[in-house]
């Protein structure tokens, strides 16, 4: 691991040593792994699903193709994405429920693009 990393704040790009950014990343690893307990393999399977699918796709997803993609109940798939937009996790529906940014992709246009090697190019959220 690199001994710096380089972060661009204010317009400027700082130098932050390691001994502080390790403890930042060690930190916030501890606290997303507390936020996520309540997620079950269903959470999960939803969450990656809807993540692929935009990052795919680039459009929103509803809960229907959630819902025959994974094979599970679809008033199953609402509640699982009440609960992952209750806990403020990893995505927003806008208001017909369609899932529009599951982090980190996003099917609205924003300043940020993301590139994968196995997919178009598309929208961070």
């Amino acid at each position: 691991m690199p001994e710096v990393v380089r972060i661009k704040l204010a317009g400027h790009m700082a130098r932050v040593p390691g001994f502080v950014w390790r403890r930042v990343v060690a930190a916030k690893a501890r606290s997303m792994a507390s936020t996520i307990t309540f997620m079950t393999p269903d959470h999960h399977a939803v969450r990656n699903f809807v993540v692929l699918e935009i990052a795919n796709g680039g459009k929103s997803v509803n809960r229907r193709q959630i819902a025959a993609a994974l094979e599970l109940p679809t008033d199953r798939v609402s509640e699982i994405l009440d609960e992952l937009e209750r806990h403020m996790v990893f995505l927003w529906r806008d208001d017909a429920g369609n899932v529009r940014w599951a982090y980190p992709v996003t099917s609205e246009t924003t300043p940020h693009r993301i590139e994968y090697a196995n997919a178009k190019p598309t929208y961070g959220a």
